[in-house]
């Protein structure tokens, strides 16, 4: 009862002068505001005979739904997949700039990195004293056998203290810069990445953490694109159990790209579907029957349509196939992300994709830690970066690189390339983002009872200004005016 004599008293804010994103089209209504929440002005005043404690005037403005970027790596030179001392304080320098692009909500992205970037390898720890001969001797109970390390590595990561720790098969490496095993992992003193970015709410902090996209180790070689080759990983006997040792707690994560065609991907797929995990595909030589499959197990989104995958062939259309497929699940709708940068993905290939299956199109920045800065070198997990002009490559080749675009230059050059409505374009950067995670009555929308997070933006779809549960986070300068 308290709780609702609360909200009655709560001031109401009425946005006039507007037109509203709402059920598929701009409708020229008032927007009100209370708690937070999208409340129903006819309710107000016949039901509590409410009117608004304060107007804002929005000029004739487009009010549309806050946008939702599910795939960013980074961006002002931060880069989510270094382990670092305070992770947490660079994801929130890119919630912060990233309000000016009219995003408040996203998806921290992690390219394939080693295990002990995620999260601790160490286990306990048990220690056992260095031994003198050549290798040192550490236990693992995903394998049958002991696993060595050269002793020069161990001496330096655990100065004489030999720690036993749990890793899959495919998380060993040796490092071809130091063919020695000097640069062997794990390390006693890495930093976990993941327990570092737990989901968040938005506020004038910035834009809120929905949880993190983990894209890679398990996808194809032939596929990787930026991803280094020498952490991709597969799936061992038993599969969930690598993603765990892999990933270590799933609790902050969201997505999961993978590739279907693995040995299996399956059981891995039914497994994070079943623990609420949405299954994307992506990286990958899938033909379309793998991908159905897939898709039949409970994946639900594609990473970065047309990128990395098996191009489209008329015989077997792979992984693009899924758009028009029809053998998916009664009621199993498949989204797919496109980055439109005007790099990435052709407008042919953009009007095709949205002309198929419009209302699964994803828009995404797949940003880099490059994003917001200029030319020159910069990292994106173990990989370096070149940037040259609006094109971001692994550093001494052609491979694309993620991108360097914000959202808001994404949802223009999509509307531009493909000439869908205003109303799509939005659409595509906030309700079909929100329906893949299934939060669409609380976010990419402007139903009542939705979270009052929402973009201004002018006729040009240039970002005015940002709000995040009603409150004001973000404004243009020439908006202050």
């Amino acid at each position: 009862m308290r709780g609702g004599q609360d909200e009655v008293r709560a001031p109401v804010l009425q946005f006039t002068n507007c037109r509203i994103l709402r059920g598929r089209a701009l409708l020229r209504e008032d927007l009100w505001v209370r708690e937070g929440r999208i409340v129903d002005p006819e309710k107000l005043f016949f039901e509590e005979r409410r009117v608004a404690d304060e107007q804002r005037d929005c000029g004739g403005c487009i009010l549309a739904p806050g946008f939702i970027d599910v795939q960013i790596n980074g961006g002002f030179g931060v880069d989510f997949s270094q382990a670092t001392e305070d992770v947490g304080s660079g994801v929130a320098l890119v919630a912060r700039r990233i309000l000016s692009h009219g995003v408040t909500s996203f998806c921290p992205t992690l390219v394939t990195s080693p295990p002990e970037v995620y999260h601790k390898v160490l286990a306990g720890p048990m220690w056992g004293r260095c031994c003198s001969s050549v290798t040192c001797r550490l236990w693992s109970p995903y394998f049958s056998s002991h696993q060595a390390w050269p002793r020069p590595a161990v001496r330096r990561l655990c100065a004489g203290r030999v720690p036993h720790v749990r890793l899959p098969a495919s998380a060993q490496r040796r490092s071809s810069a130091s063919p020695d095993g000097s640069a062997l992992l794990p390390s006693c003193a890495s930093h976990e990445v993941l327990p570092q970015i737990p989901v968040k709410s938005g506020g004038p902090h910035g834009a809120g953490v929905l949880g993190v996209h983990l894209e890679g180790p398990f996808i194809s070689r032939e596929k990787r694109g930026a991803h280094p080759e020498a952490h991709l990983r597969s799936f061992e006997a038993n599969a969930f159990h690598d993603v765990l040792a892999t990933y270590g707690p799933l609790d902050n994560v969201r997505i999961v790209t993978l590739a279907p065609e693995l040995g299996r991907s399956r059981e891995v797929i039914r497994t994070l579907a079943a623990r609420g995990i949405c299954v994307s595909l992506g990286h990958s030589v899938a033909d379309l029957q793998a991908a159905e499959e897939a898709v039949q197990c409970g994946a639900t989104f594609i990473t970065h349509l047309f990128n990395a995958m098996l191009p489209f062939h008329h015989r077997d259309p792979g992984i693009v196939g899924l758009l028009t497929s029809d053998r998916l699940p009664p009621g199993r709708h498949i989204f797919y992300g496109m980055i439109a940068d005007g790099t990435h993905t052709n407008p042919a290939a953009l009007r095709i994709a949205h002309r198929a299956h419009p209302h699964g199109l994803v828009l995404v920045t797949d940003a880099v830690p490059a994003l917001g800065l200029g030319n020159g070198r910069h990292t994106l997990g173990q990989q370096e970066v070149e940037v040259d002009g609006l094109t971001a490559y692994v550093a001494g080749t052609k491979t694309l690189s993620g991108s360097i675009a914000p959202m808001d230059v994404c949802v223009r050059h999509f509307l531009q390339a493909t000439g869908c409505s205003v109303e799509l374009a939005l659409e595509a950067a906030s309700l079909h983002p929100a329906q893949l995670l299934g939060l669409e009555k609380r976010k990419g929308t402007l139903d009542f009872g939705a979270d009052a997070d929402f973009v201004v933006l002018d006729d040009s779809l240039h970002v005015r200004a940002t709000y995040i549960s009603g409150e004001l986070v973000w404004q243009a300068e020439e908006a202050r005016q």
